[in-house]
């Protein structure tokens, strides 16, 4: 059940590529008192579970929403929403019962005077999301539940090239994470001690326009995720581990 319960742990890892924090932004404004919406559709693979004696492989799909409104100019607040699924839940003799994704954050577009003569637009970030996952086993494995949750702070910088109708972007975002869980049934831990840890995440991608007001956008991401501090004590746990994750995002998205 332990490690089946780390593994859970990794599939709510993978939940937070940066949907809210980086994913399908570029640097400019929506422009004051406009909304946008966008539909996103996402797959993220985990590439390893490190220091741990059984690696497991876990993919997520996704599927969310995200909502922007132009306060100012170059002031953009953001909330987003995704449904997460567990492709290979199967593999971890267990069901899905539940998971998503939810997030919010604020994007400030810096001014072409602080870029000192680069040719692109940039931006600053801060978002906040929370993920939740919940599993039940099967009884095999000795039955019971487990529900993990994950808070993320993200501060990201964004850079993008407007050519025509295309948009090339890409962003980088720094992480600080705390992941929270909870089991229960034979053999699952009770309670897991919170567990900090940190990531790196980039993503690239390019944005179309097809009509007035509409852009199609297709997008890669990758992130690497240490965990290993715990949040309340001073010792090290005996399930830190890190991931690899990598996914293909695209999108549509529309201005009103």
């Amino acid at each position: 059940m332990k490690k089946s319960l780390i593994a859970l742990v990794a599939i709510i890892a993978l939940a937070t590529t940066s949907f809210a924090s980086v994913s399908f932004l570029v640097a400019p404004g929506i422009g004051e008192g406009k909304i946008g919406v966008l539909g996103m559709y996402a797959t993220n693979h985990n590439g390893n579970l490190a220091n741990q004696e059984e690696p497991q492989l876990s993919d997520v799909t996704s599927l969310g929403l995200r909502v922007s409104y132009g306060i100012m100019a170059n002031l953009d607040v953001l909330a987003a929403y995704s449904a997460d699924t567990m492709v290979n839940v199967k593999d971890m003799e267990a069901k899905q019962e539940g998971g998503s994704t939810t997030g919010i954050g604020v994007k400030y577009t810096l001014s072409p005077d602080w870029l000192m003569g680069l040719p692109v637009d940039a931006a600053v970030l801060l978002g906040y999301e929370t993920s939740a996952a919940s599993v039940k086993f099967d009884a095999e494995v000795g039955g019971g539940k487990a529900s993990v949750g994950l808070n993320t702070i993200a501060l990201a910088a964004i850079f993008s090239k407007k050519m025509d109708n295309l948009i090339p972007y890409g962003g980088i975002a720094l992480k600080s994470l705390t992941r929270t869980g909870s089991g229960s049934g034979a053999g699952a831990r009770k309670k897991m001690d919170d567990l900090g840890g940190t990531a790196l995440a980039f993503n690239l991608g390019c944005m179309i326009g097809v009509a007035e007001n509409t852009v199609v956008a297709i997008e890669y991401n990758t992130e690497n995720q240490s965990f290993g501090e715990p949040t309340k004590s001073g010792k090290k746990l005996d399930d830190a581990f890190a991931n690899s994750v990598s996914g293909i995002s695209l999108g549509v998205a529309y201005v009103f």
